[in-house]
């Protein structure tokens, strides 16, 4: 079984990072908006955010997550730098 989280990331720095990726890190605020029980409704959410004061600057800056239930999404320890 899957659910679908969706984000908002406001960025302070550059948005297209040297591999052409969006960068969602660093300096940059994430937002979580919600979760979803089918791809379509996250869609459908961030469709009415991208109108709301301060999303509405940031249009091609939502996101999807596909996560499945019931597993553990880190496998591995971290390390500070």
């Amino acid at each position: 079984m899957f659910v679908y989280t969706a984000f908002h990331a406001e960025h302070k720095k550059k948005h297209i990072d040297n591999e052409g990726d969006l960068n969602i890190y660093g300096e940059n605020i994430q937002r979580f908006l919600g979760v979803y029980s089918t791809k379509e409704a996250a869609d459908e959410a961030i469709r009415r955010m991208k109108s709301l004061p301060g999303f509405a600057d940031e249009q091609d800056c939502f996101f999807i997550d596909e996560l499945t239930v019931d597993k553990v999404g880190w496998t591995e320890g971290f390390k500070h730098d």
